[in-house]
């Protein structure tokens, strides 16, 4: 069972994506109350993840900035989808 989109990411070594995963983890239940229905929540996991990656092939590597930056950054795009 996969437990966050970024369980399949091989990109990254086992520390690396360690990391990432714990700032998904962090981050996701600031979103996950504004999820409206199954698809909604899916789509907004994936974007999650996807920032958290981009992120860090940037080379960033603190859970405490992925995270809050993550945020951030999917506020911006999440604007056009309404909450």
């Amino acid at each position: 069972m996969q437990r966050t989109p970024l369980d399949n990411c091989a990109s990254f070594d086992p520390e690396t994506l360690e990391l990432l995963t714990r700032a998904f983890d962090e981050a996701w239940p600031s979103l996950a109350g504004r999820c409206h229905g199954y698809l909604n929540m899916q789509l907004k996991r994936d974007a999650l993840a996807s920032i958290i990656v981009k992120l860090a092939q940037n080379g960033e590597r603190d859970v405490e900035t992925l995270k809050t930056t993550a945020l951030q950054a999917f506020a911006q795009i999440e604007r056009p989808w309404g909450r």
